[in-house]
């Protein structure tokens, strides 16, 4: 009786072994996804608020007419340089002249980040 069985404890050691690796591999691949989407969200806001600081600046600058320095160039946030483009553009608004304000921020990699503002003096 004993040899009948004889194979059956190495087909559910091997089944188990199986098992083991197949949900390992699983949560390596659920771990790795997770890692890669987390840095692309923390790319994604630095470059948010790196536009959202330049144009900031553009506003204090125009409002108070002053000139202190803008945030363009290759800026470093966690360990990653961006690059910024602040662009000045005059337009004329139904006679009334503007200043069109447009910020990009991005790595170099995918689309950046852009956003813009318009600027008129008030009366």
């Amino acid at each position: 009786k004993m040899k009948k069985r004889h194979g059956f404890l190495m087909l559910w050691l091997l089944i188990g072994v199986m098992a083991v690796t197949v949900m390992g591999v699983a949560v390596f691949l659920i771990f790795h996804q997770m890692v890669i989407y987390e840095e692309e969200r923390e790319t994604a806001t630095d470059e948010i608020f790196l536009v959202q600081e330049a144009l900031e600046r553009e506003k204090y600058n125009l409002a108070f007419h002053k000139s202190e320095p803008s945030l363009s160039g290759h800026i470093e946030r966690n360990g990653r340089t961006y690059d910024v483009v602040l662009e000045r553009e005059a337009l004329t608004v139904e006679g009334v002249p503007v200043m069109k304000v447009t910020c990009r921020a991005g790595t170099g990699g995918e689309k950046p980040f852009t956003a813009s503002f318009i600027w008129g003096e008030r009366s």
